[in-house]
């Protein structure tokens, strides 16, 4: 399965994202992996799509019986479409930020028993479409459910972060990557359930901007008006007739 985002802006449609190489352990625990629509559409520059939602069975229950630890695993790869983005507005798509949501449901997440926990690990391998845990540039958040005796969700991530989003500028992503989330479930009594309805993984990215040979190309044209221009003016002043005291 492949899923594309497309951008709609500047009255054309361009490829700026794909997403494929989707893999689950255990097999079939996503009912659907769609698009993540977002909330900003039509202009170059901004997202139309921000990236994937996995879905579980309603309503997303997990048990756990008897008490015990356990984990699903989901992987995919993704790739900024350079390729597709076309003139006038030539250049590259740079990812600036991920994101990360657990969604559960809170009336049944309150069956959760005391010591419960459900974490959600998002990691992010840049420059490579097979994810590996020891891959340069590692990133991460984390989103961790808890029942201890109130239902608590925190974030944490590897820049600091608290809000489920994550910096990633520095990095310059602007080819293929690969992402892996990690779902773990820790039972404390026989028959702890958990209410998580699906996980979304964000990728914001930049406007498009300007490759160095664009510049160069303008450099050049700029230099060429400037060349015609010195030339007329010298045209005009040689058929200009002289002023004499």
């Amino acid at each position: 399965m492949t899923l594309n985002s497309i951008n709609t802006g500047g009255g054309c449609e361009i490829t700026d994202k794909i997403f494929s190489n989707f893999s689950s352990n255990p097999a079939g625990d996503a009912a659907t992996i769609e698009m993540l629509n977002s909330s900003v559409a039509g202009t170059v520059g901004s997202n139309t799509i921000t990236g994937l939602l996995s879905n579980f069975d309603a309503p997303g229950l997990w048990q756990l019986t008897p008490n015990a630890t356990t984990t699903s695993v989901f992987t995919y790869s993704g790739q900024i479409d350079n390729s597709a983005v076309s003139a006038p507005s030539t250049g590259a798509w740079d990812l600036t930020k991920l994101t990360l949501v657990e969604s559960f449901n809170p009336g049944n997440a309150s069956q959760m028993n005391n010591g419960d926990s459900l974490s959600v690990l998002m990691q992010f391998c840049p420059g490579t479409a097979i994810f590996s845990p020891g891959c340069a540039n590692l990133q991460f958040i984390q989103a961790v459910l808890t029942k201890n005796p109130t239902l608590t969700l925190t974030y944490s991530s590897s820049s600091g972060s608290t809000d489920g989003t994550l910096d990633i500028s520095s990095l310059g992503v602007k080819g293929t990557y690969a992402v892996q989330d990690t779902l773990t479930f820790v039972g404390t009594a026989s028959g702890s359930t958990f209410a998580l309805t699906g996980i979304s993984n964000g990728f914001d990215e930049t406007g498009i901007a300007p490759e160095p040979s664009t510049f160069g190309l303008f450099g050049l044209g700029l230099a060429g008006l400037g060349a015609m221009a010195y030339r007329r003016n010298s045209r005009l002043s040689r058929l200009s007739p002289s002023k004499t005291s």
